[in-house]
């Protein structure tokens, strides 16, 4: 929606203004390939900052954006802006308690490159598909999921771009 694009503009540029790096994940990225980016619905905002940033982008949420503090979990802190929209501010991609899936994943930020301003990170494609894969799998597991994260996938093959291979390789280290 509309709404969600100008909050995950806005959420951006307050990381940037204030040094956070951090990388768009999941919707975020994947709306510019669908032919239509209104096709890609989301629910909410996810964005990974690194941990040392955490307490930073947190303050930077509660205290200049007004987002309000819902939870935390083991991998993302869950905050809700005045309108209503859910963020996710990831800072861990860990999706369960899988030692190989975790080791890969923990290395996130070396499969990513700061565009030009130097805080914002764009994932490389085939990690990302591995992430995404990975939170399918979350969920599947938890219970299942719908067909979106497969269009995604098909997206992602079809329109993104990933190495085949690469990806096979790192599941395999999963």
């Amino acid at each position: 929606s509309a709404a969600l694009n100008n909050e995950y503009k806005q959420l951006c540029s307050a990381l940037e203004n204030a040094g956070i790096g951090y990388i768009p994940l999941k919707g975020a990225v994947l709306r510019q390939y669908y032919s239509e980016p209104w096709m890609r619905t989301s629910c909410d905002i996810d964005i990974l900052v690194n941990p040392c940033d955490l307490d930073d982008a947190c303050a930077l949420m509660t205290e200049k954006l007004l987002y309000k503090f819902d939870t935390r979990t083991l991998h993302d802190v869950s905050l809700y802006s005045q309108s209503k929209t859910h963020l996710e501010l990831h800072f861990n991609l860990f999706e369960s308690d899988d030692e190989g899936l975790n080791r890969v994943l923990s290395r996130i930020w070396d499969f990513s490159h700061a565009e030009k301003d130097g805080y914002k990170y764009e994932l490389e494609n085939d990690m990302f598909v591995v992430y995404h894969i990975a939170h399918i799998a979350k969920h599947f597991a938890g219970g299942g999921c719908g067909v979106r994260p497969f269009i995604d996938l098909w997206i992602a093959k079809n329109v993104m771009g990933y190495n085949e291979e690469n990806v096979l390789s790192f599941l395999s280290e999963c």
